[in-house]
């Protein structure tokens, strides 16, 4: 199994090209310099293979996994995406087109207007305001020298992290992975972290009239920690006791004893600037604001007393 972390995901994307970073990792298993993206999927096809790329929010990831036998023929083809992409006009068109029709489609599901909404109301203007598949009139934007430009910037062997796993001695495998990355040629442009974003003060409310909604979809958070805050592994804990399994806190008030929802969870989606703690659930339009005040209840209380020994 191979797995490439590289920093650039949708926290990234230039200002007014929100997606970019989604529609270039969509591209890489689209086709290379060396075959066509019917050739790639064919080849990984016939070694039973799997290979993608995915764009997320600091990280852009390349991934691909094959058998033991043919790791020699998986570590071509992975390393001829990462390496040769080809961002072919008309794999680009219908990528982009892909992208556009999911976002389309996601204004239909409250959740995922909600995670949107959410981001931005947050956010504001932060890199963090926005999701990585960007929006509509972002990705409508982006042409072939964006997706080339974001590659060139951020496709860099300095800032890369490659982990190889498989059943070989780790000098075997190093040996074939300087073969096949050796000519990666090292990126001119530098790479700053964004900017931690501020905390909200007060309590803000953002309603998102969706009419023909049955349920509503809530999210209660703010900036919270990020990945390397030495509280993230307490942290941690705290939101499994609050919302982080069918016996937490928030699922025995809002689903067990007040049949409000189906679900809720909390947690910390910790990034590498300070991301958000956050609390989702859903629940009939009817009980909106009984459901509201449970889950304020709850987080109140917790931070007021805390956990109990059991």
């Amino acid at each position: 199994r191979f797995h490439l972390l590289l920093p650039g995901g949708g926290a990234y994307d230039p200002a007014g090209k929100e997606g970019v970073a989604e529609l270039t990792a969509e591209l890489l298993d689209q086709g290379t310099t060396r075959r066509s993206a019917e050739d790639l999927a064919r080849e990984v096809e016939f070694l039973g293979g799997q290979l993608g790329a995915d764009a997320g929010t600091d990280f852009s990831t390349v991934s691909a996994e094959f058998l033991s036998k043919d790791l020699d023929a998986g570590l071509d083809l992975f390393s001829d995406v990462v390496l040769h992409p080809a961002f072919r006009p008309e794999e680009l068109r219908r990528t982009q087109g892909l992208m556009l029709a999911g976002i389309v489609a996601g204004r239909d599901n409250p959740s995922a207007v909600a995670e949107v909404c959410y981001a931005r109301w947050l956010y504001g203007s932060h890199p963090y305001g926005h999701l990585s598949q960007g929006t509509a009139a972002s990705v409508q934007r982006l042409g072939r020298a964006d997706v080339r430009a974001f590659y060139a910037s951020h496709y860099v062997p300095e800032r890369a992290i490659l982990v190889v796993i498989g059943d070989a001695s780790s000098a075997d495998l190093l040996a074939k992975v300087e073969r096949a990355f050796g000519g990666w040629t090292r990126g001119a442009a530098t790479l700053e972290l964004p900017s931690a974003p501020p905390r909200v003060t007060g309590r803000r409310i953002l309603l998102v009239d969706k009419p023909d909604a049955t349920q509503a979809h809530i999210r209660i958070g703010n900036v919270a920690i990020a990945r390397t805050d030495p509280t993230y592994v307490p942290a941690n804990v705290t939101s499994t006791i609050l919302g982080g399994g069918f016996g937490a806190r928030l699922v025995d008030e809002l689903r067990v004893k007040r049949s409000l929802t189906y679900g809720a969870w909390s947690g910390f989606a910790a990034r590498k600037v300070p991301w958000d703690f956050r609390v989702g659930t859903f629940t009939k339009v009817e009980t909106t604001g009984q459901a509201l005040q449970v889950a304020f209840d709850v987080l109140d209380g917790f931070a007021a007393k805390g956990s109990t020994a059991e």
